[in-house]
């Protein structure tokens, strides 16, 4: 009987449910039998018993002990204080961080062309990059050396006389949709403007609407009276007498028409009549049509010949009834993105040219330093710059050097030409040097004098062509050329080149971008600093006398402190880098160009 008793049980353990049913299994274990295997392969859940006891928080009474317990009371109003404490003392802290904390400096809306360099490339006269090799500069030679420009500090390409015209003539312009055949084709220039634009690099062009050839279509229809083209040309029935530049008669008789044309800038060409809306129409069409295939901007060439006294009145010596003309600013507002130049003297143009609250006018006009030379004194410069800068307060200037500058600086060469380099770069505005200006190129020995070939190397014709180049180069290409500067430069790191490059790159920093200034000139030292708000202050000296000197800041207003760090030195790179006391006397040089950099 015991043995079936033990076998009866031994059968419910092995049967689940039998062994539920009569409570075999023991409910403080769980036991898994993972798929058949040894007892010391299955997994066990240990669960507490049911007759062991088990926490059920605290009672009410107990509670309402505590929670009026003085202690408890206490601790609880300890906690909340301190609470409010910490979160009144986070709040008064970041207020007086944000109040007290220097704030970053504010940046104006700065645009590209206020940004950067333009490097201004006569581009017949820069490279010869067609296979043709047929002596004159085109696309090609541009887009070869494009980033030889870049390494400059330029960022941006300034492209002059590229329309088709009449021979050599730019002025002529017999199609102003079309390049000049020698430059390309038309598809060659929009893959040249795609692939700076993929570089975020910026294209100008040259476009004077003030004349066009006498074979152009326009002047051809105009002429015969054709319908719509009658009052496209500046037509008289009698001459009056109205000069060009070269002194001969501004009018022309035309045997088709039997009247008068004017022509201010060539015999072949033939003024514009711009107070017509037609003409200003198709102007406008056609620069809106190189904006549309990727030009960003123009240079309006021959401001001051845009209008003219309408009377044609005799002149009285002084040009004023053909030249800066005061309807040339209702001419301005109509143009797109564009800037100009004018000359040193001309001053007195600036409002008609940078326009008014209700006529807009160009979005900035360059100063060409056409008077710069080495009989300038330093209080003379600062005499002929101090009216510019003042007038620019909230306008926008250009600074260039005229073309023929190297020739007019004479002896000292390097040293003049570092000077004019160092004012069209740390000026307040846009540099827009002129190509060879990096290596001081002089005047051609033929006209016109200011566009000879770019002297590359001194390889035969400059390395400008393997052709007859268009012009004669320079005599002095095979010592004063881009190859044998550079390696100047990497020999003795000090070169008139580098000086170029070095104050290019100069621009970046905000002071010398956007900064006031202010000019100090003393005796022969031209001073002046340029400083934004927040920013590290800058102070340009330069020594325009004829021997050194050791001068004292200390009371200078264009310092911005007691030391300063050199960052740039004309003649001597040894010092760059240095931090020297300015209120102690400064050692500079007879044509020496320092730029000092202050902390902010």
């Amino acid at each position: 009987m015991a043995d079936s008793n033990a076998v009866e049980e031994k059968n419910k353990a092995n049967d689940p449910e039998a062994a539920f049913e009569d409570d075999i299994l023991d409910d403080s274990k769980a036991k898994f039998i993972n798929g058949g295997k040894s007892q010391e392969d299955s997994t066990v859940v240990e669960v507490s018993s049911a007759s062991e006891p088990s926490f059920t928080g605290l009672g009410k009474d107990e509670l309402r002990k505590y929670a009026e317990d003085p202690f408890w009371v206490r601790l609880r109003w300890v906690l909340f204080i301190l609470f409010v404490l910490g979160w009144l003392a986070m709040l008064v802290a970041a207020i007086v961080i944000i109040v007290l904390a220097p704030r970053c400096p504010s940046r104006p809306d700065l645009k590209w062309y206020h940004k950067e360099a333009a490097y201004n490339v006569y581009t017949k006269s820069f490279l010869d990059g067609g296979d043709e090799k047929d002596g004159y500069g085109d696309l090609k030679g541009v887009i070869k050396k494009e980033s030889y420009i870049q390494n400059l500090g330029a960022k941006t390409i300034w492209l002059s006389s590229i329309f088709k015209t009449d021979g050599d003539n730019d002025a002529a312009v017999v199609d102003f949709m079309a390049l000049d055949e020698k430059f390309g084709t038309i598809d060659d220039f929009k893959t040249f403007l795609k692939a700076l634009a993929k570089k975020d690099r910026k294209v100008i062009i040259d476009f004077d609407p003030n004349q066009t050839s006498q074979n152009h279509t326009w002047f051809q229809k105009s002429q015969k009276n054709e319908a719509g083209y009658e009052n496209f040309y500046v037509w008289a029935n009698s001459s009056n007498n109205w000069k060009q530049d070269d002194g001969s008669s501004a009018w022309s008789f035309n045997p088709i028409r039997k009247q008068y044309f004017l022509h201010q800038v060539s015999n072949n060409t033939a003024d514009l009549n711009l107070r017509s809306k037609e003409v200003r129409d198709e102007l406008k069409k056609i620069m809106e049509y190189w904006t549309g295939i990727g030009v960003s901007g123009f240079n309006i060439a021959g401001v001051q010949y845009l209008t003219e006294n309408s009377t044609f009145i005799d002149d009285d010596g002084t040009k004023r009834q053909t030249r800066n003309f005061p309807d040339n600013g209702e001419i301005v507002a109509f143009l797109p993105l564009v800037f100009t130049s004018i000359n040193e003297d001309s001053i007195d143009q600036l409002d008609m040219l940078f326009g008014t609250d209700e006529r807009k006018g160009f979005h900035f006009v360059s100063v060409v330093l056409d008077k710069l030379d080495s009989s300038k004194t330093a209080n003379g410069v600062t005499k002929m710059l101090q009216p510019y800068v003042n007038a620019s307060s909230n306008r926008w200037l250009g600074w260039q050097l005229s073309s023929p500058y190297v020739s007019r600086v004479g002896q000292r060469l390097q040293d003049r030409v570092t000077i004019g380099h160092a004012l069209q770069a740390l000026l307040p505005g846009t540099a827009l040097p002129y190509y060879g200006d990096e290596i001081a190129m002089i005047d051609g020995p033929t006209e016109p004098k200011s566009r000879t070939p770019m002297q590359w190397s001194k390889e035969a014709s400059a390395g400008f062509t393997s052709g007859k180049p268009w012009l004669p180069v320079n005599s002095d290409y095979t010592t004063k050329n881009v190859a044998t500067l550079t390696a100047q430069l990497s020999e003795s790191g000090n070169s008139l080149m580098s000086s170029f490059t070095q104050l290019m790159q100069l621009r970046s920093n905000e002071s010398l971008q956007f900064g006031q200034t202010q000019f100090c000139t003393t005796d022969d030292l031209l001073i002046f600093s340029r400083h934004a708000k927040g920013f590290a202050p800058y102070m340009v000296v330069i020594n325009m006398g004829k021997s050194a000197t050791a001068h004292s800041f200390v009371n200078d207003k264009c310092i911005g402190g007691k030391t300063a760090e050199v960052v740039f030195h004309s003649h001597n790179e040894d010092h760059m880098s240095k931090i020297i006391d300015v209120e102690a006397a400064v050692a500079i040089g007879s044509g020496e160009v320092l730029v000092l950099k202050f902390s902010p």
